[in-house]
């Protein structure tokens, strides 16, 4: 025991002797420890057995008896420390957990009135901070309405459903979707030295969907499917109930969907004993869907001739890219407060496609298929294209600190996508209404990509877990 007191205490002067000392001198490097100096600490070599002095004074480490003995670490043999872990490897550390939370090892999770300092390895889960980082987010997130056509009309029993003449309602289009997504984030990594980590986050949003279903026995209220008709010209409509002539249904879906998927490194160039700034970049994927179906079909109460239509637009978005931004955290007492502001850039891969089929049954039976829709007519096809976009983000968070290590959240995100590609963008209701349920041509726009900008917003709540 005197031979490794002896030892301790020349290696302590001679630490002493070879490194600036560090109490008020800010940050200072030890090995590849730039941020050691965080730690407002000295080692006491020549008071006996080696004490560790924190703002509190003196406080020496205690071992699993409860007497203070001196540091139970060993340094690396023919190397330098490679992170701050090596030297205090019972959790003392300043490694910003998750969103940006310090913890200073034992006498902070003491100062928040917890009995972690006593409870050994086995509570370091729950009770004491450490080099890794996880949290995990209920998303109550709502992405902006997409924009279509007017694809449904009504109008009183008798009137023609023909989009400007009175009484005329549009049932589904214009603005569409919008409503609550609910969905999940999932964010974790590990640090490997003091200042540098790396982690993944993942994010996902359920279907916002919108719809339209209706049907008619040819009576009561008058149902279309609205179209410019360029044989006359002006708006027409397709019927599909209409009292005393036709009687028949009508159903519309739209649906939306979003993930994200990212790899980051995090490097701390800036912070303080209460706050931290975090340069974060890495690698983004993007997932963005919209498909809009719409069927329909109209039986002639006279004849008993039916008429059925289908309609398809499927648009796709997958971006790659790469991300940078800052992450500051401030913290005071149990509350933590954390922003996250970044760009990712990247190439957006469009693609869309487009497809329609009708059909006319007569009462022999006779059957005539056609391979164009209602409004999928003669620009059908399978379309895509790569362009560069960007997706500024914003994250702000609010955290209670219950426990040493695990802190409850609600926060609010903004992503926006610059250049996307949207379904309803891409329905042309102009055609000659004249060419319907024959092989055409119809007098229909080709094909051409329309940009589109999509923004997503909302609350999370979640919990944050470091360990």
């Amino acid at each position: 025991m005197k031979m490794n007191l002896r030892g301790l205490s020349l290696a302590a002067a001679l630490i002493a002797a070879s490194v600036p000392a560090w109490g008020d001198q800010g940050m200072s490097a030890v090995g590849d420890l730039p941020w050691f100096g965080d730690h407002p600490s000295n080692f006491v070599g020549d008071q006996g057995a080696d004490a560790f002095v924190g703002d509190q004074g003196a406080d020496a480490f205690v071992g699993d008896q409860g007497a203070a003995e001196s540091p139970a670490y060993q340094l690396p043999s023919g190397h330098s420390p490679i992170s701050h872990s090596d030297l205090f490897p019972m959790g003392a550390s300043s490694h910003q957990a998750g969103n940006g939370h310090s913890f200073d090892g034992c006498s902070s999770a003491c100062d928040l009135g917890c009995d972690s300092c006593s409870i050994g390895r086995i509570g370091k889960l729950l009770s004491r901070g450490g080099d890794g980082w996880l949290s995990a987010e209920l998303l109550l997130w709502f992405p902006q309405q997409r924009r279509t056509p007017a694809l449904v009309s009504t109008a009183p029993a008798g009137v023609q459903p023909v989009p400007g003449q009175p009484d005329v309602g549009i049932a589904f289009g214009g603005d569409i979707g919008g409503d609550l997504s609910p969905g999940f984030r999932i964010d974790g990594g590990r640090f490997l030295t003091e200042n540098f980590g790396v982690g993944g986050r993942f994010w996902i949003i359920g279907e916002d969907s919108d719809g339209l279903s209706m049907s008619g026995n040819g009576a009561g209220d008058s149902i279309g499917r609205p179209f410019y008709n360029s044989d006359l010209p002006g708006p027409d409509s397709i019927l599909v109930n209409l009292d005393g002539n036709f009687a028949g249904s009508v159903s519309v879906s739209s649906d939306l969907q979003m993930l994200g998927a990212e790899a980051y490194g995090r490097y701390r160039f800036g912070g303080g004993s209460n706050h931290r700034v975090d340069l974060i970049g890495g690698y983004t994927h993007f997932s963005i869907d919209d498909r809009l179906r719409a069927t329909s079909t109209t039986v002639n109460t006279g004849t008993g001739t039916a008429s059925n239509f289908f309609d398809e637009f499927d648009a796709e978005n997958r971006f790659h890219g790469g991300q940078i931004g800052l992450e500051t955290t401030v913290s005071q007492g149990r509350w933590t407060l954390n922003s996250l502001a970044k760009v990712h850039l990247g190439n957006m891969h469009q693609a869309i496609g487009i497809r329609g089929t009708s059909s006319r049954v007569t009462t022999v039976p006779t059957v005539e298929d056609f391979a164009a829709g209602a409004l999928a007519l003669g620009a059908q096809g399978d379309f895509e294209r790569d362009k560069f976009a960007f997706a500024p983000e914003l994250n702000i968070k609010l955290a209670y600190r219950f426990r040493p290590n695990v802190l409850l959240s609600v926060g609010y995100s903004f992503l926006y996508f610059d250049n996307v590609l949207l379904a309803g963008d891409h329905i042309d209701p102009v055609f000659d209404g004249s060419t319907i349920l024959t092989a055409g041509p119809y007098g229909q726009r080709d094909f051409e990509f329309k940009d589109s900008s999509l923004w997503i917003q909302g609350i999370d709540l979640g919990f944050i877990l470091d360990f």
